[in-house]
């Protein structure tokens, strides 16, 4: 048996989990399912809370069982990572371990992890940096999407953003950038479609006030995959985002992502040739918004390139996919 302890459990990790760790696992969450994606999340029948009791009962009888944390944020997740024998770390974008007593206190749980698995390139370089000898393996990804498909491209320039609606993920910049390029570009026809639900104390004025932003609510993941290729470009402009699956899920989907350099899925970029064209936006002030929207007008008008995405996509996926395989082999099968 492997216990896999993560904040909690989306549908597109359990492919994941299971070529890493083989069949004989139990799902823990420490936290609830966060999103409005909701029924995207594995149910509470196979991904049950971890309970203070159930956490007892693990460090008494089971802490000799191998063991793999894909979340040391909580009390009880940091609790395993200290006592367990046999321990695996899935640590998800930029992690700081070089300052102060937390970093000091990540260091040592890593070092007495048997396997780290991590998905961004520095913390990587700072990990072999501080640890050495440590046995860590770079996967840039953290899950699968669903079967996703390239879609013809109408005459409107239609961008699209699917997530929670909530301070860091930077709506206002997205918002700034959106108008940002009306401005400049003047394109005939544009639309901006905003899929998910909005915090409670969310201000949605700044989307509102546009006649060219159309608020969508909420969407399920079925409808998502034969929604999603009719788009020209996603936007994703959080302040942190580990990874950000729905990236994965746009290049799938033969969508040209634009993201924040915060965003983990970022990494994907200088991957593989076919998602060179991936933009990267540092500052909205001085970005290329013309050459932007020259490449927006090559990617519509021949649906080759956008298929370029799909294919990099999936020979990307398969290839890790294989290495999860090839890794769980060594390490927990």
């Amino acid at each position: 048996m492997i216990y896999i302890i993560s904040k909690n459990f989306p549908r597109y990790k359990d492919e994941y989990f299971r070529l890493l760790c083989g069949n004989t696992t139990k799902y823990l969450q420490v936290g609830e399912a966060l999103g409005k994606r909701s029924e995207d999340f594995l149910s509470q029948k196979k991904a049950k809370f971890l309970s203070y009791w159930t956490l007892i009962f693990l460090i008494i009888f089971n802490f000799r069982k191998k063991f793999f944390i894909g979340s040391w944020d909580s009390v009880k997740a940091l609790i395993l990572c200290l006592i367990v024998k046999d321990l695996s770390l899935l640590i998800e974008g930029r992690v700081d371990i070089r300052h102060g007593l937390k970093g000091k206190i990540k260091r040592f749980i890593i070092m007495r992890s048997k396997l780290v698995i991590c998905t961004n390139k520095q913390t990587l370089a700072d990990i072999r940096f501080f640890l050495p000898s440590q046995h860590i393996e770079y996967i840039p990804s953290v899950g699968f999407p669903g079967n996703f498909i390239p879609l013809k491209k109408s005459n409107e320039m239609k961008f699209v953003y699917i997530g929670r609606l909530a301070p860091e993920k930077r709506i206002d910049l997205m918002v700034e950038f959106f108008n940002n390029f009306k401005q400049r570009c003047e394109p005939s026809k544009i639309s901006l479609d905003i899929y998910g639900e909005s915090e409670s104390n969310f201000s949605l004025d700044m989307i509102t006030a546009s006649p060219d932003i159309t608020l969508k609510g909420k969407i399920n993941n079925t409808s998502l995959t034969t929604l999603l290729g009719n788009y020209d470009a996603l936007f994703l402009f959080s302040s942190y985002e580990p990874w950000g699956l729905v990236v994965d899920e746009a290049l799938k989907a033969g969508v040209l992502p634009v993201v924040s350099n915060h965003v983990g899925a970022r990494e994907l970029k200088d991957l593989k040739t076919g998602f060179s064209n991936m933009q990267v936006v540092s500052d909205i002030a001085s970005f290329d918004y013309k050459f932007f929207y020259a490449l927006l007008l090559k990617l519509k008008k021949n649906k080759k390139h956008t298929r370029e995405f799909f294919n990099s996509y999936v020979e990307h996926e398969e290839y890790i996919k294989e290495r999860l395989n090839k890794i769980g082999t060594s390490r927990f099968h």
